[in-house]
C-alpha cells in the first residue's frame, strides 16, 4: 500500500489535478444513464397511472436536457483527461530516461540495474504493470465508487418502500436470497481475481525469461562464447522450455478466464432472476409502479456490478505490488558522482597540460559487492606523459581507467 500511495503522489506530480479530472469526468459521464433510468421510470409510471400530459412533458424535456448537459460536460472533461493521459505518458518516459542519465556509470554497468530496467519494461509492455497500472486501477476505483453511490441512491428507494409495506415470508426470503447471492458473487470475485492476478504475474516472469535468451542471441560479446563453446543446442533447449512453460501458463489462464466468466454469468443470472421476482411481487401489490420495475432492477444490478468491479480493482492493485517494488528500487538507486564542471575550478588548456593526476588511497567496490576491485591505490603522474597500464585479465585495469575518467566515483579515498 505504501508504494501505491507513493505512485499516486508521483503521478499527481507529473500531472497536477489528474485524479480530480478523473473524478469530475466520472461524475458527469456516469450521471447520464442514471438520470435517464430514473426519469424513464417516472414517465412510464405516469403513463400507466395518471397520464398527466403536463407532467409527462416536463419529465420528457428534463430527461433530454439532463442527458444532453451531463454528456456535454462529461465530454469536455473526457477531452481534458485524454490530454492529461498523453502528458503523463510523456512525463513517465522522461522519468525513466532522466534516471538513466543520472545514474553513476558503475550502476549503469551493474547487471542488476539492467535486469530491473528489463523487468520494468516487460511488465509495462505485457500488462501495463507498474506505474501505468496504478493510473488505470485508481481511475477504475474512482469510477466504481461514483457508480456505486449513484446506484445506491437510486436503489435505496426500494428498501424504503419495502420497509414501509407489509412484508411476508416469501418477500423476506427473496430479499435474503438476493443478499446471499450478492455476498457469493463478491467472495467469488475476490477468489477468482486473486488467481487471475497470480497467473498474470507468472506469465510475465516466464516471458521475461524467454526474452533474456533472445538478448543473449543478439549480444555481440556473448555471441562469440556461444559459438566457441558450441552452446547453440543448450540455449535453444532452454528457450524452448521457457516457451513451453509460457504456453502452458497462458492456456491455463485462458481456461480459468472462461470458467470464471461462465460461473460469473450463472451468479449474475440468479441475481437478476431474484431481483425481478422481488420487484414483481411488490409491483403486483401496488407498492411500486410498473416503471420502477426497470429502475430498481437496473440499479441493483449496478450496485452488484460496482462492488465487484471495485473488488477487482483493489485486488489488481495489490497484484501490482512487485512491479512497483522494482520500479522504486530502480528510481531509488543513489547517484552521488561529483560533477567536475560544477565542483572544480575550470583550467585553461595550458594549465591542464601542466597538471598532475594524483590518487590518494583510492579503493573501489562495484555496487552490491562486498569485494574490493581496487584497494588503497596511491600514485601520481603528470599530464603529457605517456603511461602504460599493464596487468593480467581481470586485474581491474579498465576499472582504474574509468575511475581516472570519473566514470566511477571512488568508494574510499580521493582523486585529484
Amino acid at each position: 500500500m505504501k508504494n501505491n500511495i507513493r505512485a499516486i503522489k508521483l503521478l499527481n506530480t507529473m500531472c497536477p489535478g489528474y485524479f480530480i479530472v478523473v473524478f469530475l469526468k466520472s461524475v458527469f459521464n456516469l450521471l447520464s444513464p442514471y438520470v435517464s433510468l430514473y426519469l424513464s421510470a417516472e414517465i412510464l409510471d405516469e403513463v400507466a397511472q395518471y397520464q398527466n400530459l403536463e407532467r409527462l412533458t416536463v419529465l420528457a424535456v428534463s430527461a433530454v436536457l439532463a442527458v444532453f448537459l451531463s454528456s456535454l460536460i462529461g465530454g469536455w472533461f473526457e477531452k481534458i483527461h485524454s490530454d492529461n493521459e498523453e502528458l503523463i505518458e510523456k512525463a513517465e518516459m522522461a522519468l525513466y530516461n532522466e534516471k538513466a542519465l543520472e545514474l553513476d556509470y558503475a550502476d549503469i554497468e551493474n547487471p542488476k540495474t539492467a535486469e530491473l530496467r528489463r523487468d520494468i519494461g516487460n511488465a509495462k509492455m505485457l500488462g501495463g504493470r507498474g506505474l501505468p497500472y496504478v493510473r488505470m486501477r485508481v481511475t477504475g476505483i474512482i469510477e466504481g465508487t461514483v457508480n456505486l453511490i449513484y446506484a445506491l441512491v437510486l436503489f435505496s428507494e426500494l428498501f424504503r418502500l419495502i420497509l414501509s409495506a407489509k412484508a411476508d415470508a416469501v418477500s423476506i426470503s427473496i430479499l435474503l436470497l438476493i443478499l446471499v447471492s450478492a455476498a457469493c458473487i463478491i467472495l467469488y470475485k475476490i477468489k477468482s481475481e486473486t488467481i487471475r492476478s497470480r497467473l498474470q504475474s507468472l506469465l510475465i516472469h516466464t516471458w521475461s525469461d524467454g526474452q533474456r535468451f533472445d538478448e543473449f542471441l543478439d549480444s555481440y560479446t556473448i555471441g562469440k562464447d556461444i559459438r566457441i563453446y558450441n552452446q547453440e543446442k543448450m540455449l535453444l533447449d532452454i528457450k524452448k522450455s521457457a516457451m513451453d512453460e509460457q504456453l502452458k501458463i497462458s492456456a491455463k489462464k485462458s481456461d480459468i478466464d472462461w470458467i470464471v466468466d461462465a460461473v460469473g454469468q450463472v451468479f449474475s443470472f440468479l441475481m437478476q432472476a431474484l431481483t425481478y421476482g422481488c420487484v414483481i411481487i411488490y409491483t403486483i401489490r401496488g407498492v411500486i409502479g410498473i416503471g420502477s420495475l426497470l429502475k430498481y432492477v437496473g440499479s441493483l444490478n449496478q450496485v452488484i456490478s460496482s462492488v465487484t468491479n471495485l473488488i477487482e480493482e483493489f485486488i489488481s492493485l495489490r497484484g501490482n505490488r512487485e512491479y512497483l517494488d522494482k520500479l522504486f528500487c530502480y528510481l531509488d538507486i543513489p547517484s552521488d558522482t561529483e560533477d567536475a564542471e560544477k565542483t572544480g575550478k575550470k583550467k585553461t588548456a595550458e594549465e591542464a597540460m601542466n597538471g598532475v593526476f594524483e590518487l590518494k588511497n583510492v579503493s573501489f567496490r562495484y555496487p552490491g559487492s562486498d569485494v574490493y576491485a581496487l584497494k588503497n591505490l596511491s600514485l601520481s603522474f603528470r599530464m603529457g606523459n605517456r603511461v602504460a597500464v599493464v596487468g593480467l585479465n581481470g586485474s581491474e585495469k579498465t576499472t582504474f581507467i574509468k575511475l581516472l575518467c570519473r566514470l566511477y566515483a571512488p568508494t574510499e579515498g580521493e582523486i585529484l
